[in-house]
């Protein structure tokens, strides 16, 4: 998992897209489990294009600390969109990319965007951040590794 003195990884990624379960919150709680429990029930009604699942996070309201949340799996751009469900297009970007587990994901994010970010030569841009969970993932295992991608883009001196 990460070390404080590990950097994150610096990645451009094409668009791509996810179709899966939008919640609207605090996210307090069991609700991101109780989202993700839901997918995995209704994972077979989505044409992904492989196993790969991800957590897409919209921007936090600042008055009400809410957010939107997708877990989803990848998706064509032209699949159907099961009842229920929703389609994000994440735009192509460049993401600094840290790995973790579900057990330090809260503390490398703070990390990132407390420490690494504010001295490096990027800022937070805007669109999407995400979680990837890829095929090495076990959601049985808190320490299973994932990936966060937060996007970046240079900082203008």
């Amino acid at each position: 998992m990460c070390t404080p003195r590990d950097e994150p990884q610096i990645v451009h990624r094409a668009p791509f897209t996810v179709i899966g379960l939008l919640r609207h919150g605090r996210h307090e709680g069991d609700a991101i489990p109780a989202q993700w429990s839901a997918l995995n029930a209704r994972r077979g009604e989505i044409v992904a294009l492989g196993e790969v699942a991800y957590g897409v996070e919209g921007i936090p309201d600042p008055l009400t600390g809410e957010w939107d949340y997708l877990a989803g799996l990848e998706a064509d751009p032209s699949a159907p969109i099961p009842a229920g469900m929703t389609r994000w297009d994440i735009p192509a970007q460049t993401y600094a990319v840290i790995r973790c587990s579900r057990e330090t994901l809260r503390q490398e994010y703070a990390r990132l965007m407390g420490g690494w970010l504010p001295s490096s030569d990027y800022r937070r841009a805007a669109g999407p951040e995400f979680e990837r969970y890829g095929a090495e993932f076990d959601p049985r295992d808190a320490a299973s590794p994932i990936q966060v991608f937060i996007p970046i883009e240079p900082r203008v001196v």
